[in-house]
């Protein structure tokens, strides 16, 4: 799988973090998914969580008959037995447990083999042997019950059969798997999201690099306007913003050859949930300021960052003061 800039996207482990791979695949140590290193900000399908599901709903639809058949037998309220023998139950739960183990959990015999030729064994490795050994010995009790000895066989010749664990196991972890990719695409979307609009989050330093990879991109950092002057009590704040303002003009430099902008807002007091407690304190730092009182947040202009969109195209490396005129006069 490749970047919309053509640059082969790099996947990894979240367990196992030094683990490196052109495109999707799973962990040759864990056997998890691999999931993008970096996070492009155009969304992209996710090919894996669409094959699970399907193979997912699918092994639920033809599992359920299968419960039912072998957990019937043992609830004479149903009188299943009236309907359909053992040797009838058997071979239905064969015809339709073996696309659930074969097809449905073929993924699974596949992280568990790589687990065994690798000597990384994982909990795939124990799925592949678990379901593996239910399902042959079912196929084998199903086709050939003569060949086990008569304590194995019912009055009617059958052999019990295990399918039923078989295919609850692929499904609950076939469960287990969408669960887990729809919660890693929840978090790459809150990311992508901050992408497209990065007037509210900080970027960390591994998306500019991919930015520069696809050809284009837009930063915007959040300062403030005490990164441009003292202030009582505001030591280590401004001094942590005032950096921020040096890494978005360096970003600027270093970035703005390979198409990416990188500019930053300034902001001054606001009244928001989180300055609520500073009370007096935050009218006075507003006091001297041509506005003369706290930006709202529903009037803020950081609600529609111009300097993120292409319509400043030929801005890099700006600073735009939002403090009511406190650092212009």
């Amino acid at each position: 799988m490749q970047s919309s800039s053509g640059v082969p996207a790099i996947y990894t482990c979240p367990m196992h973090p030094q683990i490196r791979h052109e495109g999707p695949g799973s962990c040759p140590i864990c056997g998890m998914a691999l999931e993008p290193l970096a996070v492009a900000l155009d969304a992209e399908p996710n090919h894996e969580l669409t094959d699970m599901q399907r193979r997912l709903w699918i092994g639920v639809v033809l599992s359920i008959p299968v419960v039912v058949l072998a957990m019937g037998a043992h609830v004479p309220a149903l009188r299943l037995h009236e309907f359909v023998s053992a040797r009838t139950s058997a071979w239905i739960q064969l015809l339709l447990a073996t696309p659930v183990v074969l097809w449905a959990g073929w993924p699974f015999f596949e992280r568990g083999w790589s687990s065994l030729m690798t000597r990384n064994l994982n909990m795939f490795t124990l799925i592949a042997l678990g379901t593996g050994t239910a399902y042959l010995y079912s196929v084998v009790a199903t086709i050939a019950p003569g060949i086990f000895p008569a304590g194995f066989r019912t009055m009617d010749g059958a052999v019990e059969t295990y399918f039923e664990p078989a295919v609850a196991i692929a499904v609950l972890v076939l469960l287990g798997q969408v669960l887990e990719l729809r919660a890693r695409g929840g978090e790459q979307d809150m990311l992508r999201k901050a992408g497209d609009r990065l007037s509210h989050e900080f970027l960390v330093a591994e998306l500019a690099p991919a930015m520069a990879a696809r050809g284009k991109g837009s930063i915007l950092n959040v300062t403030t306007m005490v990164a441009q002057f003292g202030q009582p009590g505001m030591a280590l704040y401004g001094s942590s913003k005032a950096a921020l303002v040096l890494l978005t003009k360096a970003w600027a430099a270093e970035y703005g050859p390979s198409g990416v902008r990188v500019n930053a807002v300034s902001p001054g007091p606001t009244r928001t949930e989180g300055t609520a407690p500073m009370g007096e304190a935050l009218d006075q730092l507003t006091a001297t300021t041509p506005h003369g009182s706290p930006a709202c947040p529903t009037t803020s202009p950081l609600r529609s960052p111009t300097l993120a969109t292409d319509d400043a195209a030929y801005v890099h490396g700006a600073i735009l003061p939002v403090d009511g005129g406190r650092t212009a006069v």
